[in-house]
């Protein structure tokens, strides 16, 4: 029987030098593309305990005779063009996957421009941490048996049958013909020849050989809406602490001064990308637990647009202004924000657009965020201060424990991020900014809020409708063919009044100016 299976990915195998496979990846013509098709550099698991897993990986591959089982995975550059080309031919303008096709296309053709022809898919720590650094004699060869503790070292065999054992080098280090052996050491390459974008997604997720990926890391790989945002935004970026490059985007810049984010908010994670994605949900939703089906849902594009623009402004606000506090030394000591403190900074924001004691103030109206952030600061000081806020603690019953934050407080709702303790959190930030927006208003933290609120449709409204003018001393008459009017609060905003049309008056630009304002 001729049977077979129709392949979703097709690889051609061979083998390639270390060499080979380094000056490729040294020349750009091997290149990654972390966007979509890798994970971020895992700096952090590489070099911890002086580069032990690099120095590990270095052992196995130069003692594994002539062709290591190491496996680089690649995809040809040319093809997955192609093959995207092909899916922008057959997908709705309106489709979100077709601005995502539209984006990789320009992505990759750039990349090919500057001389790329594989995407690695599979082996890029392996690559970075220990092939490339060796190469650049940055990696020793320096490994301990697990057992025994003894230096491992490496065994060089002469023609004659002689040999002689070598350990604690580096590349630099050996001679000609030692480096002729190591160089010349085989890897398999397999090379992605058919397939499309989303097949070649999964393979590496499936077959990643390295860490394994968290739920978040596999999700954010999906051709979604949310997704293509947040990973354009932050597309080719390192921490900015790790890079002199210019215009690192406002969301590392910020989450570069937090502190605590760790496990599944690790930046190698893709951590930064998932609170961007929770507080898209939280303003969208008033839920940060991310809710897969329905932030992934394309049936949602345009609320989630309308939400991720809402979260990128608030960094950027944040990015840009000058000496924000969000890391300080006090007393010798870096003191950092949270990620709760960013979460309930932007519940601050969110509160005061959504209107306070009549006073309704977007972001762009806070002038002065940096003083804002300086209060909330204060406050959540105090409510975790266990002495000066002891109204707000309890007794554990245990002797280990000592005091905690009763049920319902504010540092109580700290530790959960379910929606009902979200609710708890958002109530008494709201009491604390009633308690004190009349003070930030006096102290200009935010921009004056006067009639430049109002809609000119608004203004048409009641001038078209005006008679007289209220606030001339002589019951004048309004003639809109030639007076110069002008529309303003009877109760002024600034000491309460709204943009009710009750409250609004039309005047004379001259009556309107002499008002004790």
């Amino acid at each position: 029987m001729n049977l077979s299976i129709v392949p979703c990915t097709g690889y051609k195998v061979q083998t390639k030098t270390l060499t080979e496979i380094n000056d490729l990846y040294n020349s750009g013509e091997l290149d990654t593309y972390s966007v979509w098709l890798q994970r971020l550099k895992q700096y952090d698991k590489w070099a911890k305990d002086e580069w032990e897993k690099s120095r590990s990986y270095l052992f196995r591959i130069l003692t594994s005779g002539n062709v290591s089982k190491s496996i680089f995975t690649v995809v040809d550059i040319d093809m997955l063009i192609s093959t995207i080309k092909q899916r922008l031919e057959f997908s709705a303008s309106e489709d979100v996957r077709h601005d995502i096709f539209n984006v990789m296309v320009e992505d990759l053709e750039r990349m090919k421009t500057k001389g790329c022809k594989y995407l690695l898919l599979d082996g890029q720590n392996r690559l970075e941490f220990v092939i490339k650094r060796f190469f650049k004699s940055d990696l020793n060869w320096h490994l301990l048996n697990k057992l025994t503790k003894q230096p491992l070292s490496i065994r060089f065999v002469k023609e004659d049958g002689t040999w002689y054992d070598k350990a604690g080098f580096t590349y630099n280090k050996l001679s000609a013909e030692e480096k002729d052996v190591i160089d010349n050491i085989k890897v398999i390459f397999a090379e992605g020849k058919q397939g499309q974008i989303d097949d070649f997604i999964d393979d590496l997720i499936d077959d990643n050989s390295g860490e394994y990926w968290n739920n978040f890391e596999q999700k954010i790989t999906a051709l979604r809406t949310l997704p293509f945002l947040v990973n354009t935004t932050m597309s080719g970026h390192p921490r900015s602490k790790d890079t002199k490059i210019k215009n690192v985007p406002e969301f590392v810049q910020v989450l570069d001064k937090v502190g605590k984010l760790t496990g599944e908010y690790h930046f190698e994670k893709k951590g930064y990308q998932k609170i961007i994605c929770e507080l898209v949900q939280y303003d969208m939703t008033g839920s940060i637990k991310l809710d897969y089906p329905t932030m992934w849902d394309s049936a949602n594009h345009k609320k989630i647009t309308k939400s991720f623009k809402n979260v990128k402004a608030f960094f950027e606000a944040i990015a840009k202004c000058s000496g924000f506090p969000l890391s300080r030394e006090v007393g010798g000591k870096n003191i950092f924000a949270t990620k709760e403190m960013i979460r309930n900074f932007y519940m601050i924001t969110q509160i005061l657009g959504d209107g306070v004691k009549g006073y309704k103030i977007p972001l762009d109206k806070i002038k002065n965020l940096r003083a804002l952030y300086d209060a909330y600061e204060k406050f959540d000081t105090f409510k975790r201060d266990r002495i000066k806020n002891s109204a707000e603690y309890m007794e554990s019953g245990t002797s280990e424990t000592g005091l905690i934050p009763t049920p319902g407080t504010y540092i109580w709702a700290q530790k959960d991020i379910r929606t009902e303790v979200l609710q708890v959190r958002r109530t008494v930030l709201t009491e604390w900014i009633e308690d004190n927006i009349e003070l930030w208003i006096k102290n200009q933290v935010f921009a004056r809020l006067d009639r430049n609120e109002l809609t000119p449709n608004q203004k048409k409204s009641i001038i078209m409708e005006a008679q007289d003018d209220p606030f001339s001393a002589n019951d004048y008459k309004l003639d809109r063919f030639v007076d110069n009017i002008h529309v303003d609060h009877d109760l002024q905003f600034g000491r309460g009044g709204s943009n009710d049309p009750s409250n609004l008056q039309a005047t004379t630009s001259s009556s309107n100016l002499s008002r004790v304002k």
